[in-house]
């Protein structure tokens, strides 16, 4: 592992830490707000597309922001991790999201879209 990757690796565990010393209430009453303050954000009411992720580990949940935008017909694309064959490991890709898509879990176990257009 070069040191780049270590200096991630400790980020990703320090905020991983972080969040999961917040109380699930506290966690839940935190990702409510993120939602409501970006839902009425001019930007992503006027967006035709949206790049986002899927919570895991503790992160804020936006799944039902995403779903609300995917009903309103804005377009939702989620990071992929794939190997695109070279030898240098994943790259990521964004893949379109709808709210009855199939997901599967990736390698870290971060549900990801199955089967959909890049």
């Amino acid at each position: 592992m070069n040191d780049r990757a270590a200096r991630k690796q400790v980020l990703r565990r320090h905020f991983r830490q972080l969040r999961n010393a917040v109380e699930p209430a506290a966690r839940r009453a935190m990702g409510q707000a993120l939602r409501r303050s970006l839902g009425e954000a001019p930007a992503l009411r006027e967006a035709r597309r949206l790049g986002a992720y899927w919570a895991f580990d503790g992160e804020p949940d936006l799944q039902p922001l995403l779903a609300t935008r995917a009903a309103a017909g804005v377009g939702i694309a989620l990071p992929v991790l794939d190997d695109d064959g070279d030898g240098r490991g994943p790259c990521l890709r964004w893949r379109q999201w709808r709210p009855e898509q199939p997901m599967q879990p990736n390698r870290h176990g971060i549900p990801e879209p199955v089967a959909a257009p890049e």
